[in-house]
């Protein structure tokens, strides 16, 4: 078996460097463009399965793949990126990520209402 793990085009959202978690995230139109390539590579391959975050920039990618390869997605909302609790849909440099982002790596910490690293494994 072949496991192919993909990420989410660039979004709006990384554009402005904020952090999204399990916010929803719109496709940049480079993100679209990213989510075309990598279709286009993929079709090469033999794909049985798709799953995809039932986030839209996640999802948005995963639909362009099955469109391409002419497979259905499945959505799973266990494949959603941590929960950043507060911080989600904010700007990395208004809550001062470089000083938050030793605490955000630790394994039992939880992000004021988000996730901890154990939670989200």
């Amino acid at each position: 078996m072949k496991l192919i793990l993909i990420r989410h085009g660039e979004t709006i959202e990384n554009q402005q460097k904020i952090l999204q978690g399990q916010i929803q995230g719109t496709l940049s139109a480079l993100g679209k463009e990213q989510a075309r390539a990598v279709a286009q590579t993929l079709a090469k391959e033999k794909i049985d399965a798709i799953y995809s975050s039932d986030l839209a920039r996640a999802a948005d990618t995963a639909k362009e793949i099955g469109r391409v390869m002419d497979i259905d997605v499945v959505f799973k909302t266990e494949l959603r990126e941590r929960n950043l609790g507060e911080f989600q849909g904010k700007s990395k440099k208004v809550i001062r990520w470089e000083m938050l982002k030793s605490e955000y790596e630790k394994p039992n910490k939880k992000l004021l209402g988000g996730e901890s690293v154990e939670d989200l494994y």
